[in-house]
Formats: structure tokens, C-alpha cells, sequence
């Protein structure tokens, strides 16, 4: 049991919240968190707690003074790779652009070089330090993308790693192959389009949960991604889709003829894109760190929430932008992107749940669902963008079990 914190965050959601609606927020006082079997089972005043208490055994979590918060929900992450960029970072600084860096052979393709020939073992040792701090930071439930291979053997040892993460239960994890991450050098970008549908996603499609494409300027077109979209359709694969980061490529029209649950960056996306979002019932997950990381101007969140399309947030940790830390996420919405505390709150939970298909079990804290939760040092959630780097996570709970 987690007896009498300051307030509990109960924010209902069966679904993605949008427009007025996600600035909304519902704050429980004086009440304790009843957990059985690694779910929620009831969330009851606390003199009910008590007599629960004296009839029951049980280990009591005392959180007087204390907030609950739903777990977060860090809905974009390429965290399993090995090696780092730190040459990029310093041309990165010296002007050169994503793609100039791409051209000479470095950006993704320099991860590509040092994570061919890894053991999922090794592979989840090299980014386990990154998936600690994820955790420290609040995280309950990671998306984790492959990508870093480019090729079978490494694809599915990304994925291997992955599957080895969940099952340590420090951490919910949603899968998902991004083998069209970028268009390697020994081939061009149909024939690796080729590769990948007809030798790839068919070795690894019971592994993923999702299917993703890079479809932008020096990666994928909208003719590419459709061909690989249309395969995983096929196989029952569900969609997300890197989209409009470096450049406005039309590649958002594809979800007229897909389901397409997410679109992710949107650093570029006007507001044709924004209404062909609403039309498809698109969620846009915002990655306010990596603008911080490539120094580009941040998403105008406004823009898609005033026009009911809702927001989601992740982190998008990866070798250009190590910092696998959705309170910082958090902090630069609310700072930079023009999101108030309770929509970036919300968009940490229970849209991020929402974007991955898993607003049944996780995103908010409800009977039923899975008891993840942290446990903060804050008197409103309100404290959280401002206080994010100060220490305000007390601990974190996946399942009803301490993970941090």
C-alpha cells in the first residue's frame, strides 16, 4: 500500500487526451493506493486504508508529504546502440548540418559501424547506464527502436537486446524495428527499400510491436516509406513514423492511406500536415531535446494542440542526443514549445501510453491498471518543469516494485 502522499495524480484516459481536454487535470487528496499483484486496485481515503490495513498483511510505502504521479511513458527512444558521437557533437557546433554530417559517412552510419559485429549481450550492457538514468528520471515504460544495424544480424540483435531488457523487469518495453532508419552504403535507397521488406521485416516481425520509418530529406520518400508501410500492413505490424525533421517532404500525407498512430519530431510541419494529422486522428510526439540538441528552433506544440491534435512526449535518446531524461523533456515543453505544466504532464503519460497502444495498462493511475508510479518531492505537479534538475524523484515503482 502507498499511504497518505500529498495528492495523487488521477487523471482518467481511455484514450489520447486533445485540444482543452489535455490541459485537464484531477488532483486526489487524502487518499492511499491499495496495489495487489503488480496492478492497481483500488485508490481509497485513507481511514479506509487504515481498516484495510488492520485486516490485511502487507508492506506499506509511507509517501506522507509526498506526490504520486503515473509513470512516465518515454514513447521515442533509440537507446540501444554502442558506441558514442562525439566528434559530431563539435561539428555540430562548428555549423556543419545533419545531413553535411550524414554525406561524410558519420551521423547514424557511425553508430551503424560500431554496433555491427555486438552481441545483444553487449549491446544492452553498452546502453545500460543510459537506461538506469531513464529510470532514475520517472521512466516506467520505454519504446526502444532498432536501427543501428541496417542489416538482419544486427536488426535482430538490437531487438534481441530488447527482449533481454523486459525481461529483467526493471522497465515496461514497447518494441519497435526502425530498419529504415537510413539507406546504408552498399545499397541505394529502393534497393535497400527491397531488402528490408522482402528479407528483413519478415525474419523479425514477431519480435516488434511497431514498424518505423525515417522519411525525410537524406533518408527515406514518401515512396519508400509507403512500400515499407504497405508491408508491414500486411503483416499486422502497427505504424509510427519519423517525419519532418530536417525537412517538409510530404511524408505526413502517407496517413491517408495508413494507420499511422504517431508521427514523431514534426520540426517542420506546417499546418497542411497539422490537418491531415487531425483528419487521420495522428498523434504528434514532440522530442523538444533533440531541437535543444541540433540547436533548431522547438516545435510550437500550440499549434497542434489548438487544433485537436493531441501531444505526446519522448525523450529521443540516442547517440546525437544522449540524455535519456523525460523530466528535461518536460522542462523544455513547457519552456520552449509553449505546452502549460498539465499538457506536457499529460503528454508524458497518458498520450505517450496513448501513442503506443498501451493506454489500457499504463498512463495514468487507475484501478485495473499496472501500479507504475513516482513518487516525487513536489507540493503540485506544477513544481515539476521548474524543479525538474533539483532531486524531485523520490522513487520510482514498476508493478508495485521499487525500481529506483
Amino acid at each position: 500500500m502507498f499511504y497518505n502522499p500529498k495528492f495523487i495524480v488521477t487523471t482518467k484516459a481511455n484514450g489520447p487526451l486533445r485540444g482543452k481536454e489535455q490541459d485537464h487535470m484531477e488532483l486526489t487528496y487524502e487518499h492511499s493506493i491499495i496495489e495487489e499483484n503488480g496492478n492497481i486496485k483500488s485508490i481509497v481515503p485513507n481511514r479506509v486504508a487504515e481498516s484495510y490495513l488492520s485486516e490485511n498483511n502487507g508492506e506499506v510505502i509511507d509517501c506522507t508529504g509526498l506526490g504520486i504521479l503515473p509513470g512516465f511513458v518515454d514513447s521515442h527512444t533509440h537507446i540501444l546502440y554502442s558506441g558514442n558521437r562525439t566528434e559530431e557533437f563539435y561539428q555540430r557546433i562548428r555549423g556543419e548540418t545533419y545531413v553535411d554530417i550524414l554525406k561524410k559517412g558519420n551521423g547514424i552510419l557511425k553508430t551503424v559501424r560500431d554496433t555491427r559485429g555486438k552481441t545483444s549481450d553487449q549491446i544492452l550492457e553498452d546502453s545500460m547506464s543510459r537506461i538506469k538514468q531513464e529510470i532514475r528520471s520517472g521512466v516506467t515504460c520505454l519504446e526502444v527502436k532498432s536501427g543501428y544495424g541496417l542489416d538482419l544480424d544486427t536488426e535482430r540483435a538490437i531487438l534481441n537486446a530488447a527482449v533481454k531488457l523486459k525481461s529483467m523487469e526493471i522497465v515496461d518495453v514497447v518494441t519497435t524495428f526502425l530498419g529504415m532508419h537510413s539507406i546504408p552504403p552498399e545499397f541505394d535507397g529502393d534497393h535497400y527499400t527491397d531488402f528490408v521488406v522482402e528479407k528483413v521485416l519478415p525474419e523479425i516481425s514477431g519480435m516488434v510491436d511497431f514498424g518505423d520509418c525515417f522519411c525525410d530529406e537524406g533518408a527515406f520518400t514518401p515512396e519508400q516509406t509507403n512500400r515499407f508501410f504497405e508491408a508491414c500492413d500486411k503483416l499486422g505490424i502497427k505504424i509510427r513514423i519519423h517525419s519532418d525533421e530536417i525537412s517538409n517532404i510530404g511524408c505526413l500525407k502517407l496517413s491517408d492511406k495508413h494507420k499511422i498512430i504517431s508521427a514523431d519530431h514534426l520540426l517542420k510541419t506546417d499546418m497542411n500536415g497539422i490537418e491531415i494529422m487531425k483528419r487521420n486522428g495522428v498523434i504528434a510526439t514532440l522530442l523538444p531535446i533533440t531541437a535543444f540538441s541540433l540547436n533548431e528552433k522547438f516545435p510550437n506544440a500550440r499549434n497542434f494542440i489548438d487544433r485537436n491534435v493531441p501531444v505526446a512526449l519522448g525523450t529521443d535518446c540516442s547517440p546525437l542526443s544522449p540524455i535519456p531524461n523525460m523530466l528535461f523533456s518536460i522542462h523544455l515543453a513547457v519552456k520552449n514549445c509553449g505546452m502549460t505544466s498539465n499538457e506536457a504532464i499529460n503528454a508524458a503519460t497518458i498520450n505517450s501510453a496513448a501513442s503506443l497502444g498501451a493506454i489500457d495498462r499504463m498512463g495514468t493511475i487507475e484501478p485495473g491498471k499496472r501500479a507504475n508510479f513516482l513518487i516525487l518531492n513536489v507540493d503540485n505537479p506544477c513544481e515539476i518543469p521548474y524543479k525538474w534538475a533539483s532531486g524531485i524523484v523520490n522513487s520510482v515503482y514498476r508493478g508495485g516494485l521499487k525500481v529506483s
